[in-house]
C-alpha cells in the first residue's frame, strides 16, 4: 500500500497543501512546532477516520475556519483509491472513488496504517487500558468480526454494569442474563486476542533481536482475566472458563455492583530476558520493545492482508542510540512505505533512498 499524494485544506495549520510522496522512505524534517505532527496526523486519520491526538474533529480545522478537508489518493494491490474526507458544522462525509461511506465499520481495512509516536511509550510502562486500546484499534483494521465483537460487547456490559448499581427485583436472574451474552461476545475477543499476541510473540523475537543489537531478547505474554491455558485456548474451552470465572465472582460484583470479569480486564506484558520490563527496564529499553511491536505489527499485517501498510514514525529517533537506529532503518529498507519526522539532523547513511520534506509554518519545502 501507497499513498501518492495528499491534498489538506484548513487541516490544523495546513491552509492549503498538495504533497506528492516517495515510495520508500519520506524523511520529514524541520524546527518544533512547524507541522510535522500534524502531516503525519492527516495520514493516520485516513485509517480510522478519527485523531489519534485530538478528542474533537472539530479541534483540526485550522484557527478561525470552519472545516477541513482531507483527500488522498493511494495505491493498494486489489486497484487504486481516491479517498476524501471533509469535516463542516460538526458532521463527517467520507467518501471512496465518489462513493459515499454509510458506516464507520466499511472503512475498516481500507487504509491501513501503523503509527508510532513518543506517548505509545504508555504501551510498555503505562496502564492496562492502553495496551487493551492498541489491541482494539489495531484488530479491527485486520478483522471486521472482531470490531462488531468488541461493539456488542462493550454495549452489554453497559447495560450489565447499569443493573448492578440499581436496586432491582431479581438482580442476580438479571445479572445472568447479561453474563451470558458477555460470555458469547467476550470469548470471541478473549480468542482473537490470544491469537493475535501469541503471533506477535513469534514475530517480534527476531525483529527486536535485530534492532537491539543481537543484544536483548523480547516476549509479550497475554494475561486474560479469565486465566486460560494456551495449549487449550479454542473457543469452546474460553467459553467454560468465561462462566467458571463469572460464577467465581458473581457475588464479590453484586456487593461491589462493577463487573470484575471479562476483556475490559484483559492486559499484556513485556518480559525482557525474562524480566518485567515495565518494573525493571530503562526508558531506552522500554522505546525499544515498543517499536519492535509496532514493526511486529506491520509485519503481520502484511501477513493476513498480503500488502504492507503506511507506517508512520514521530520522532522516532529521538531516544534510539546509532546501532539502533541503523539496524531499524535495515529492516524497513525498501520495503514498506514509511514517514519519519525529525527535528534533529540525523545519517541515514549513503546506500539509503529517501526524500525530505522540510515543514516551515505549515508549508512544505522540498
Amino acid at each position: 500500500m501507497e499513498i501518492r499524494y495528499l491534498h489538506l485544506n484548513n487541516f490544523r495549520n495546513y491552509r492549503d497543501l498538495n504533497i506528492s510522496f516517495y515510495s520508500g522512505l519520506n524523511l520529514i524534517t524541520g524546527e518544533n512546532a512547524q507541522g510535522k505532527t500534524n502531516l503525519l496526523e492527516a495520514i493516520n486519520y485516513l485509517s480510522l477516520v478519527r485523531s489519534h491526538r485530538a478528542a474533537k474533529d472539530s479541534e483540526l480545522i485550522k484557527w478561525k475556519e470552519e472545516f477541513f478537508n482531507i483527500r488522498a489518493k493511494i495505491n493498494k494491490n486489489n486497484g487504486d483509491l481516491d479517498l476524501f474526507i471533509t469535516y463542516k458544522d460538526r458532521k463527517k462525509n467520507v467518501y471512496i472513488n465518489n462513493n459515499k461511506i454509510t458506516k464507520f465499520a466499511d472503512l475498516l481495512g481500507i487504509v491501513n496504517t501503523i503509527i508510532f509516536t513518543p506517548e505509545d511509550l504508555v504501551l510498555a510502562k503505562g496502564s492496562p487500558f492502553f495496551r487493551r486500546r492498541f489491541l482494539d484499534q489495531f484488530i479491527s483494521q485486520i478483522d471486521y468480526k472482531y470490531f462488531y465483537f468488541l461493539q456488542n460487547y462493550h454495549r452489554i456490559l453497559k447495560q450489565k454494569n447499569n443493573s448492578l448499581k440499581q436496586n432491582l427485583d431479581q438482580k442476580r436472574q438479571i445479572i445472568e442474563v447479561w453474563n451470558e451474552q458477555l460470555k458469547e461476545s467476550g470469548s470471541q475477543l478473549i480468542l482473537k486476542r490470544w491469537k493475535v499476541l501469541s503471533r506477535l510473540n513469534e514475530i517480534i523475537g527476531p525483529i527486536h533481536h535485530q534492532i537491539s543489537g543481537k543484544r536483548e531478547k523480547v516476549e509479550i505474554i497475554y494475561q486474560p482475566s479469565i486465566n486460560i491455558k494456551e495449549e487449550e485456548a479454542d473457543l469452546n474451552y474460553i467459553k467454560g472458563r468465561y462462566c467458571y470465572f463469572l460464577n467465581k465472582y458473581a457475588k464479590l460484583e453484586l456487593e461491589r455492583k462493577i463487573s470484575f470479569v471479562g476483556p475490559h480486564r484483559d492486559d499484556f506484558i513485556f518480559l525482557i530476558d525474562g524480566m518485567d520490563l515495565k518494573t525493571f527496564g530503562s526508558q531506552g529499553q522500554q522505546r525499544t520493545a515498543v517499536l519492535s511491536l509496532k514493526i511486529a505489527q506491520l509485519e503481520l499485517m502484511k501477513e493476513l492482508t498480503e500488502e504492507y501498510p503506511l507506517l508512520l514514525m514521530d520522532d522516532v529517533f529521538s531516544e534510539l542510540d546509532e546501532t539502533r537506529r541503523k539496524n531499524l532503518l535495515l529492516h524497513l529498507k525498501e520495503k514498506v512505505q514509511t514517514f519519519i519526522t525529525t527535528s534533529q539532523p540525523i545519517q541515514l547513511g549513503d546506500n539509503l533512498f529517501y526524500k525530505e520534506f522540510i515543514v516551515k509554518q505549515g508549508k512544505i519545502l522540498e
